[in-house]
Formats: structure tokens, sequence, C-alpha cells
């Protein structure tokens, strides 16, 4: 488990870092477009998002196999035939869509801007598969300092181009940041292409494929009841309701950067190791988010009335998504487990249920006028049920699942009985967030001296060499 901690404190301290330096990147950006453009660059950063399942399962079969890998011979050849695979497949699809336009005659804005957006697509998948493969060598700190990395040159490359070129810099700038990023990885880590062989790409599609429709079901219904809230309600509503999102974003970053760690741990010990593991992860992490929950489900309200007068409405549903994702968080756990061991048919079909109820219950909510608080309603059941059927899948004990939602079930009760009492007022809730903190910690993570142990290795001792 020190390992465990140790990777998972560097990894972390990689991408606070480099979040700042993101914010930065993002400000020049939109100064040098302007609004107008940079709305376009948004729409092309959402495709290449979307392009990163166009792979079929080749990155995460890389991810699947080669931690069973003994012979590094082995590995770099599962490495080098993953990238001939992605980039022959990503070349069809961009051949496909040339010709097509040509045969058609179909009119494309921005044709340079877009034919560089292809180049990303591709090298951006290449970047994914080589992070993927340091991930499953459990090559974290080279991982780690790619991102702060990439987070620091992106700054000057985005003076740089972006000012000259507008749109079309903007997009050479990723190309140029991922390229970066790949000869820094291919330097400073284990990282070689081997010759590829044709006959290795099925059992990389085969163990992939499951893995891609399982993230693509959890994006989805991470996502998802944004369409739905822009379809039924509108853009004004969509950002009351985008502002629980980005909350929620900070907070999934712990279990994924846990779940990152995990991983390939998981895969390549015996089903009894990585069992162990699941229930050592999935303890601390119900004991650490609801600390980080309350606090916020206290002070942000308060914030939000001082600083942010017109966002009052998207106090409550952002209240009620706060205590959702802490089931979404638990699930992104129990999902890696199920991955490890080869239960990926199961975590799918519990995903598509969980959509299928978020859906259901969201357009339910609104034809009966609940809004955006009906929406953010239907979400937070929907990651309760996913929450409680994984943990079901994983482990089949009702009493330790019930165990794991005490702590959250006591932050819940404690901030709707004492919140009204203070009241609204900033300095009283900055007070009632701290006295929450302290509470909670004696209560639930200092008598856990590994729970406790896990926060002092993430703070103090990130980058302690082994």
């Amino acid at each position: 488990m020190a390992s465990v901690l140790r990777h998972f404190s560097i990894y972390s301290l990689g991408i606070m870092l480099s979040i700042p330096l993101g914010i930065v990147s993002m400000f020049l950006i939109t100064k040098y477009l302007g609004p107008s453009l940079y709305g376009t660059f948004a729409l092309f950063s959402l495709f290449l998002l979307y392009s990163r399942y166009f792979d079929l399962g080749l990155a995460r079969g890389v991810l699947k196999i080669i931690p069973g890998c003994k012979d590094e011979n082995e590995k770099t050849r599962l490495l080098g035939t993953s990238v001939f695979g992605t980039s022959a497949l990503y070349l069809i699809i961009i051949a496909t869509f040339i010709i097509v336009t040509k045969i058609t005659g179909f009119y494309i804005r921005y044709q340079d801007a877009i034919l560089l957006v292809f180049a990303v697509m591709v090298i951006q998948q290449i970047w994914i598969l080589c992070e993927n493969y340091l991930k499953a060598t459990k090559d974290i700190p080279t991982i780690a300092l790619s991102t702060v990395l990439m987070a620091v040159i992106k700054i000057p490359i985005v003076i740089l181009l972006v000012k000259g070129m507008s749109l079309s810099g903007a997009v050479l700038m990723l190309f140029c940041v991922y390229a970066i990023a790949i000869a820094y990885m291919r330097s400073a880590g284990q990282l070689k292409f081997g010759t590829p062989r044709l006959s290795d790409l099925r059992p990389l599609f085969n163990k992939g494929f499951p893995i891609l429709m399982s993230d693509l079901a959890l994006f989805l219904l991470l996502t998802f009841d944004k369409i739905i809230v822009g379809r039924f309600l509108g853009t004004e509503q969509l950002g009351y309701y985008n502002i629980g999102f980005l909350i929620i974003n900070y907070i999934v970053f712990l279990p994924t950067a846990l779940g990152f760690v995990l991983l390939p741990r998981m895969i390549e010990e015996k089903k009894e190791d990585a069992s162990a593991h699941f229930t050592s992860s999935i303890s601390k992490l119900s004991k650490i988010a609801p600390a980080f929950i309350g606090f916020l489900f206290i002070l942000l309200p308060a914030l939000i009335r001082k600083y942010l007068t017109e966002y009052i409405p998207a106090i409550l549903p952002m209240k009620i998504m706060l205590i959702g994702v802490f089931f979404f968080s638990l699930s992104i756990i129990a999902s890696y487990y199920l991955i490890a061991i080869d239960q990926q048919r199961k975590l799918l079909f519990i995903q598509s249920i969980s959509m299928a109820i978020m859906v259901s219950l969201a357009i339910i909510a609104i034809r009966l006028g609940h809004g955006i608080v009906g929406v953010a309603m239907a979400s937070a059941s929907s990651y309760l049920f996913m929450a409680t059927c994984l943990l079901f899948a994983c482990k089949k004990d009702v009493s330790v699942i019930m165990k794991r939602y005490v702590p959250i079930a006591t932050t819940l009760l404690f901030c709707l009985i004492l919140c009204p009492i203070v009241g609204i007022g900033l300095v009283s809730n900055i007070l009632l967030s701290i006295g929450f903190i302290t509470a909670y910690a004696a209560l639930f993570i200092v008598k856990d001296k590994e729970c406790l142990k896990m926060l002092i290795s993430a703070i103090r001792r990130p980058m302690k060499p082994k």
C-alpha cells in the first residue's frame, strides 16, 4: 500500500500544479481569439474529447494487457502495435471525411484549422497510448512530470502561435504540446515503440473494447444531464446547473487519481489481492470524500450569495449534486475493480440501467415543473443506484455497503440541522465549515490510522524517492 500512497501523492501533486497554469492558458486563448473564434475552438476541443473513443478500445487494451506481461520486448511490441493500429484507424477516418466532402462539394469553414484538428486527433491518441503504457508499467512520476510540463510549455506556445495565427494557431498549439509531451515521455520514461505485429491487434481490441464502452457510459452518465437541461430548459438554466458540475469535477479528481494508480496493480495481482486493494481504497475514500463535500456544502452557498448573487438559483441543485458526487466517486473505484477482474459486462449493464434511470427521472421531473432541482435529484438518485449496485457486485455484502454510507449520511444530517440555525452569513458559515471539518476528522479520520497516513502522505511527502 505504501507505493500506492506514494504514486497517488505524486500524481495528485502533478495535477494540482497544472490546474492554475491551465487557467492562465485558457485566459490567454480567450483573450487572443475573442468570443466567436473561442466558441469555434471550444467545439473543436469537444470533438477531440469525443474522438478519444474512436480507437475502438486499443488504448484501453494496452492498459489491460501490459500489466500482466513479464517480457519487456512483448510490452514494447504491444505498444508499437497499438500505435500502428490507432494511426491506421484514424487515418482511414480522416481520408473518408476528406473524400466525402470532395464528392459532395460540402463547404467547410475554417478548412485549414479542421485539417489541423485531424492531425491533433491522431497525435492526441498516441499520447494517450503512451500515458496508458506508463500507467500500466507503474511509471507514475513520468506521467506527473509530463502533465506539469504540458501545462508549463502551453503558455509560451499560446503566446507565440495563437496571438499571430488566431484559430489555426490555437489548434497547432495543441499539436505542439502533445508532440513535446510524447518526446519527454520517451526520454524520461521507459517508453519504446516495438515492431508492430498485426496478430496482437485482436487481443488488444477484445480486451479494450468492453472497457471503452464502460468509460463511455460513465462519461455520458456524468454529462448527459447537462444536455437534457440545455435541450428542455434553455441555456440560462444550464448556466446555473453547470456550477454544480464544475464543483463535481474537482471532487471526482480524488477517486480518479486513486483509481489511476490502483488499476494496473489490481490487474496484475491475484483476485484476492486486488480485492484487498479495493476494500482498503473504498473504505478510505468513503471517509475522506464527505469531509470535502460537507465543507463545500456549508461554505459555497455563502460565497455565492456574497459574490455571485446572479447565481443564487444554482445553490440548491449544487447542494444536491454535492451529495450525489459521493456515490459517483465510489462508483469510479468499483468500476476499476470490476475491470481488473474481467467483469466489464456486468459493469456496463449496471451503468446502462443507471443511465436509463437518470434520463427517465430527469424528463419526468422537468415535465412536473421541478426544473434543474429535479434534474439534480435525478442525477444524484442514479449515482446512488449505480454505487449500490456496483458495490454489491464487488462484495455482495449489504452490511458493508451500508457501512460505507454512514460518513456521508452523518455529513448530510450535520449540514441540514446546523446550516439553518447558523444562517446564511459568510463569516458564520466559514466558522461552521471549520467546525465541521474538525468534528468530522475527530469522528471518522483520526481514528483510522491508514486513512490518516494517506492524507499525510499526500500532503507532506509526494516526491519521496523509493
